[in-house]
């Protein structure tokens, strides 16, 4: 199974649509994708100390597209004109727009787009030294956000509960069958956003850093995920039992 398989599962999960012709995807998942994909590198800047060096090509590239741009940045630097303001005026002059139909959309420099962002992340990746980590952090990032989703009716109305008594707002029980399992996915009802199952459990980073333990163990699977992923032959800590013993 390789990662777009990987996470396609979770676009299931979701009851997000699977693309397969790029002219034909609407507007607002391509709007997802684009910010998606801006505020992971946006992070990735942050924890890699490169801030600055991302804000500055952010308003560079504001700059090209937006001639005058920079000169509105000083003469309108003050409290009471907000930067939504100016963009707004700077985007209506320049009529730049999002293409709703689709029309816009050039599969070919899309591709292009797309190989590029998994190219830069997979030398960024052998460059930071992260490529040991990598494949089994995103097998663990897999299992993080597939918990989100329920897998009874008593979990999701569980989850229904302990959030409506913690932030007062109605939710509902959505199922979904995947690949013949059915989970239940818990929404809010103001905007329809998912909400996280009571047994969600965030992805665990910090044990592909810390020492793996040789351990022996009775009831872990000798040929488990980590250790395989890994390279590694067992006795490892298990990214599923999260020990390095069980009784």
């Amino acid at each position: 199974m390789n990662r777009e398989q990987r996470v396609e599962k979770f676009n299931k999960l979701m009851s997000q649509q699977i693309g397969t012709n790029p002219q034909s995807v609407p507007l607002n998942l391509r709007q997802l994708g684009i910010n998606l994909i801006f505020e992971e590198l946006a992070e990735t800047a942050s924890a890699s100390g490169a801030e600055e060096t991302f804000l500055k090509l952010c308003l560079d590239h504001i700059s090209k597209k937006l001639p005058g741009f920079k000169e509105m940045m000083v003469q309108h630097d003050d409290e009471n004109y907000s930067v939504e303001d100016m963009f707004n005026l700077d985007l209506s002059s320049n009529k730049i727009q999002d293409s709703v139909s689709g029309d816009g959309v050039d599969p070919v420099l899309q591709l292009d787009g797309l190989c590029d962002v998994q190219y830069t992340l997979s030398w960024a990746i052998n460059v930071y030294g992260q490529k040991a980590h990598f494949e089994p952090a995103f097998i663990e990032t897999c299992r993080s956000n597939d918990s989100k989703a329920c897998t009874s009716i008593e979990e999701a109305e569980q989850t229904k509960a302990h959030w409506e008594a913690k932030d007062g707002d109605q939710r509902y029980v959505e199922p979904n069958n995947v690949d013949g399992v059915t989970y239940y996915i818990v929404k809010r009802k103001s905007d329809g956003k998912v909400t996280k199952s009571i047994n969600y459990s965030p992805a665990n980073f910090e044990q592909f850093f810390a020492p793996i333990v040789p351990v022996v163990t009775k009831k872990c699977d000798p040929y488990c995920t980590y250790s395989k992923s890994m390279d590694q032959p067992y006795p490892r800590l298990c990214v599923y039992c999260k020990t390095p013993e069980k009784n």
